[in-house]
């Protein structure tokens, strides 16, 4: 019996010769539907044919009506009853158990006949041959017996239709020609049906079997670990889709394989280490236990050192709004001594102007000692001059006395301009250091007193940060008790996280025992290229 694990080519097989049987079947029903009608047509006319060439054979001459009756040559019809009997004698079929029947019609009347029963004709059968002149085929039953019946018409030498020829064919005699070409049609279709099946059979084990064998032995190998094998069938068809698909298949596992090896052996690394730091995880809270109680102590010395700050910081925003008022009086004293020192400036200015003015009346009187030198040198000239004479020799002396003197006093006016202009070379000299001096104790100054503005902006910001600073102590001051009680919780949260850790490290024992045996697993599987 086939069933599920009978092998594909033999249900291959059994579909196809159950497929081909059914389209057997259903061809020999239309053969049979459509066969009988043609071939009874075909034997009665062929027969109704057949009989009138014997007739005309053995009963020569042609059809006429003489005295009312219908003649064949010489020979009535109607005297001559073995006329139908000899007929019907020479187209009998030696396969036949029934005897074929023939009449012979004068006009609608039955003339001769060799079968009892056979008289009626039918008005259509009238109208088709003794009217329109055309052939008839009509099945009837007669004594019980069904026969394929052929009319045409019996024409004299006018062409006047004066009787009808009918020959019957027994329905046995068809169905052995019938049987005969299905004998014959089922022999030539098991023969087909056996060569159609051996081309089939090595068709299906050359283009299906084969490479599904191949397939099959591939994907066995798949199954015992050998993962780098593939195949190579190079079909374009839906064998060649599915050797895609099995080889992708193949480089995925392979992929996979490979995978979970490098992440088992990650895995054995991560579970060494996730023990190692568990371990050091448990030795880390029994420290913290340790220290949430040193923490609680110290918590609670903050508190008080908290307090003191806070006092600290009053105590400082004092002294820094002390320093502010001293730093605005340094400002103001400062300004005062900038605005000194530029009225200074100013007046050493006016005193460069003063040296300026008194350098140029030292000018005016050197170019008038100058004359003054000038004219006591004409006086001695003259004074010369007139002592040259006796009688005024006295006056010459006198006159060249005075002309010494005014020179001597030249030269010493010249002596005291020359140190007059030193003096106020020098004078301009120091003026103008002072000057510079001034100049650049003012920028000092101006440098101070923007420094003094940045300090006091800095003061005001120490200032405002020491009340942050005041307001943070208090909220530290505030949570402290908040911190005191959560340190006793932390406490009783690291003992159960010490617990959770034990179980974190049993489990990662755990795991690297599974990643062991998953390594062991995948040993069976050949990923080596």
């Amino acid at each position: 019996m086939i069933g599920f694990n009978t092998s594909l080519k033999k249900k291959i097989n059994l579909f196809f010769i159950l497929t081909l049987m059914v389209v057997i079947l259903i061809s020999l029903f239309i053969v049979n539907e459509v066969l009988v009608s043609q071939i009874s047509l075909q034997t009665a006319q062929r027969n109704l044919e057949t009989g009138y060439k014997i007739l005309d054979i053995q009963y020569p001459g042609s059809w006429k009506i003489k005295n009312e009756q219908l003649y064949k040559g010489d020979i009535p019809i109607k005297s001559s009853f073995l006329i139908a009997q000899n007929i019907a004698g020479s187209l009998m079929n030696e396969n036949s158990s029934q005897q074929m029947y023939v009449n012979i019609f004068q006009n609608d009347q039955l003339a001769n006949t060799n079968i009892e029963n056979n008289k009626s004709l039918s008005q259509e059968m009238k109208e088709q041959v003794l009217n329109q002149g055309n052939r008839f085929y009509d099945e009837r039953e007669i004594d019980k017996n069904n026969y394929h019946v052929s009319y045409r018409p019996i024409k004299n030498k006018k062409g006047k239709i004066i009787g009808i020829w009918s020959v019957g064919v027994p329905e046995n005699l068809v169905n052995g020609i019938m049987g005969d070409i299905f004998f014959r049609i089922a022999i030539v279709l098991i023969v087909s049906l056996v060569i159609i099946n051996f081309v089939l059979s090595y068709s299906m084990k050359r283009l299906l079997l084969e490479p599904l064998n191949k397939i099959i032995s591939h994907t066995k190998n798949i199954a015992d670990g050998n993962l780098n094998a593939r195949l190579e069938l190079h079909r374009s068809d839906e064998i060649g889709d599915l050797e895609q698909a099995v080889n992708e298949m193949t480089e995925i596992l392979h992929q996979i394989i490979d995978g979970i090896n490098n992440v088992g052996s990650e895995m054995i690394s991560t579970s060494d280490k996730l023990n190692e730091t568990s371990q050091q995880a448990e030795a880390s809270i029994e420290e913290i236990s340790a220290t949430s109680q040193d923490f609680t102590t110290k918590v609670k010395e903050t508190d008080r050192v908290t307090e003191k700050m806070v006092d600290k910081t009053e105590e400082v925003i004092d002294l820094a709004g002390d320093g502010l008022d001293k730093m605005n009086y340094t400002q103001r004293e400062i300004k005062e001594t900038l605005a000194k020192s530029e009225k200074a400036t100013e007046l050493i200015k006016d005193l460069e102007k003063t040296s300026s003015e008194i350098e140029n009346i030292t000018t005016v009187i050197a170019d008038i000692a100058e004359e003054t030198n000038l004219l006591a040198l004409n006086a001695a000239i003259e004074a010369a001059r007139v002592g040259g004479d006796n009688q005024d020799k006295s006056s010459g002396q006198g006159f060249a006395v005075v002309a010494h003197e005014i020179r001597e006093l030249a030269e010493r006016t010249q002596n005291s301009i020359n140190n007059i202009e030193a003096t106020i070379s020098q004078l301009t000299n120091q003026t103008d250091q002072a000057v510079e001096i001034i100049a650049q104790n003012n920028t000092q100054i101006k440098n101070r007193v923007q420094n003094i503005n940045q300090t006091e902006e800095l003061f005001k910001q120490i200032v405002e940060q020491i009340n942050n600073i005041n307001n943070w102590v208090n909220k530290v001051s505030d949570s402290s008790s908040d911190i005191l009680n959560g340190s006793q919780e932390i406490s009783e949260a690291t003992k159960e996280q010490s617990q959770s850790i034990q179980q974190v490290s049993d489990s990662s024992r755990e795991l690297n025992e599974m990643v062991k045996e998953l390594n062991e697993l995948i040993k069976k599987f050949d990923v080596n290229n």
